[in-house]
């Protein structure tokens, strides 16, 4: 398996590509570097078809999604990702309907029907700001 060389946001680059005028003012990130890491794994992963190139002077359309647990840093990635692409930056819990937001609110965990129109919203949402 090939080494895992992705190019990686130090803790302190990240916080300059948030916006933090105290951290460190090296580029946050290297698009060049990411876009070779991502045809390698590509390349690797589907070594049967060559890897996708973009031919068109329109960009193709970019949606990042970010999960992970709560406190994991999910919304400070989301920023500077934003910030660094000039890209929207959506957080999904913002995207809760008022229902849903009263029962997290009181300790009642959601059911998969009260999240079903969340992940509609989330779709839609996605849809339009990612193409």
């Amino acid at each position: 398996m090939a080494p895992h060389n992705a190019p990686i946001m130090p803790e302190e680059t990240l916080a300059a590509a948030a916006g933090d005028d105290s951290a460190s003012t090296e580029p946050a990130f290297d698009a060049a570097a990411a876009s070779a890491h991502l045809r390698h794994h590509v390349q690797h992963a589907h070594p049967q078809e060559p890897a996708p190139t973009t031919t068109t002077e329109h960009p193709a359309p970019c949606l990042i999604v970010v999960m992970g647990v709560s406190g994991s840093g999910k919304s400070t990635l989301g920023h500077a990702l934003g910030k660094a692409y000039d890209l929207p930056f959506l957080d999904g819990d913002d995207l809760h309907p008022p229902t849903n937001v009263a029962k997290m609110s009181a300790g009642t965990p959601l059911t998969d029907a009260d999240r079903a129109p969340w992940l509609v919203r989330i779709r839609t949402e996605a849809e339009r700001v990612g193409g």
